[in-house]
């Protein structure tokens, strides 16, 4: 789990790429990392090409699935998750047909403190 997973940035675009390398040889998942500084929500965007079906998940740092997304459109998907501590935390791509090009976007907001209410 999480072998060859890279770091990404909050609020910018990744793009990635899931396809068939030959026979006997599948490229079926990407795995990325993020880190929060202060306590928010998250809310992960993914736009696939209409050939490659897709599904999202997002895991805590202990490998805990905290949201994952099969709904939407087959080339499209999103999670979100509200009341998340600072710290590290992981997002799965799975191909579950087709091959192509993706978007990943990971959107990070921090939780208003209450001296700013």
């Amino acid at each position: 789990m999480r072998v060859g997973r890279r770091w990404i940035a909050l609020g910018e675009d990744t793009q990635g790429l899931l396809v068939c390398l030959d026979r006997d040889e599948r490229d079926t998942e990407d795995w990325f990392q993020f880190e929060t500084r202060e306590h928010g929500a998250v809310k992960v965007s993914v736009n696939a090409e209409e050939s490659l079906r897709i599904t999202l998940e997002l895991f805590d740092t202990d490998g805990r699935r905290l949201r994952f997304s099969t709904s939407g459109s087959i080339s499209s998907r999103s999670v979100e998750r509200t009341e998340l501590p600072a710290g590290v935390y992981f997002i799965r791509v799975a191909r579950s047909g087709g091959q192509g090009g993706y978007t990943l976007r990971p959107v990070f907001t921090p939780t208003p403190s209450a001296a700013s209410r």
